[in-house]
């Protein structure tokens, strides 16, 4: 039963981003925030309705895996864009809405670090502030297998971090941010 039990989810997404630093220095980079996410998902149909709508809950928990950027401040003052490797933990609620052939869906997860990484060699490590995402969205169904999809997803990373290699050591304050819209093709099976 779609409304009642358990799931899996595997996503895959690829955000690119420009960083431009004018004050003091020239930098204008471009970068790509690259998440998977593998995910277990638990539904239930409530005894009530939102508007007349059948409202499903749930929750989904699982596993991120992200390559994000880092801005790294050397000794000689320039800044450098490096890339983390972070491992997050999540948890979150979600909730789905169905009249006739629209859907509606939202969730949010808290994510937590697991394990961190720049390269080889280099020592990284962090203790979180807030890491969340989420995402807001709708679907048409065109047909009972095959959808199409407009959502809103955003992403929030804040933490504190010590970074060292070789030459020098650093340690500041990161917060990360993107958001944005996606149309999608959807199959269920």
């Amino acid at each position: 039963n779609a409304k009642n039990g358990l799931g899996g989810v595997f996503t895959s997404s690829y955000t690119n981003g420009q960083i431009l630093i004018t004050e003091g220095t020239n930098f204008d980079q471009s970068y790509i925030w690259s998440t998977l996410s593998l995910e277990a998902l638990m539904k239930r149909q409530s005894k009530f309705t939102v508007l007349g709508m059948p409202l499903v809950y749930g929750l989904r928990t699982g596993v991120q895996q992200h390559r994000m950027p880092f801005l790294n401040l050397s000794r000689m003052a320039d800044v450098e864009l490096k890339y983390t490797e972070l491992t997050t933990g999540s948890i979150g609620l979600m909730a789905d809405l169905k009249r006739n052939r629209w859907s509606y869906y939202l969730f949010s997860r808290y994510q937590y670090p697991i394990t961190t990484r720049v390269k080889a060699g280099d020592q990284f490590t962090l203790s979180p502030v807030f890491a969340f995402d989420g995402s807001v969205g709708t679907s048409y169904s065109i047909t009972q297998q095959l959808k199409l999809g407009l959502f809103w997803y955003g992403q929030w990373h804040q933490y504190n971090f010590t970074y060292q290699n070789s030459d020098q050591a650093n340690s500041g304050f990161q917060s990360l941010f993107f958001s944005k819209i996606d149309l999608r093709l959807g199959f269920d099976f």
